[in-house]
């Protein structure tokens, strides 16, 4: 019997499902963060919650002045462009160098309202945001995280469905038409079983 391939396939899934089905397997993220040998990162000291970059220092080449104008060019990126100059690398380098004036603004006391930091760093707020975060916080993709783990635990979980769960939900898709996209019939076994 041959191996069958697994394949990537979140992108026949919306952006709220996709943040649904990440905390699904926060979990496994979280048994990886313990052994970085799997993931071979190379991380840093951690606090309680994984993050190693809590409150980061300023990039050795920036002030804060230089800082805070880069957050305005983002600013008006975005009411130029709105959220769809997000894919462009001048967004991306520009989060990356005013990452530590974000985590200043986030870590303040009292805590800025959602609204006050959606107006600051509106591209936080996009799927893309909110994973380069989480990598600059814990040293870990989430995206590739997930792939792994998806891909060690696919045919596992495939067959826990088949033997274990009986519902009709699960039966229908498992009575579906194979798919080489493993990854794909998971996630519609995982929200059929879960619904």
């Amino acid at each position: 019997q041959s191996k069958k391939t697994v394949t990537f396939g979140l992108s026949h899934f919306s952006n709220q499902t996709v943040f649904a089905l990440v905390l699904h397997f926060v979990k496994i993220i979280k048994r990886w963060q313990r052994d970085c040998v799997r993931i071979t990162c190379k991380r840093g000291p951690t606090d309680m919650y994984g993050c190693t970059r809590f409150q980061p220092e300023l990039p050795p080449e920036e002030t804060d002045d230089t800082v805070e104008e880069k957050r305005q060019r983002l600013q008006s990126t975005h009411s130029k462009y709105g959220i769809n100059r997000q894919d462009r690398p001048k967004v991306t380098d520009l989060m990356y160098t005013t990452f530590s004036l974000q985590r200043k603004h986030i870590n303040r006391i009292p805590a800025p309202s959602l609204t006050d930091l959606q107006t600051s760093w509106p591209y936080l707020f996009t799927q893309r945001g909110i994973f380069s975060l989480f990598e600059l916080l814990t040293d870990v993709g989430i995206l590739r995280a997930l792939e792994l783990s998806i891909e060690e635990f696919v045919n596992a979980i495939v067959g826990y469905f088949r033997t274990k769960v009986k519902t009709a939900n699960v039966q229908t898709i498992l009575a579906q038409e194979e798919t080489d996209d493993l990854t794909f019939l998971v996630f519609q076994l995982l929200m059929a079983h879960f619904k």
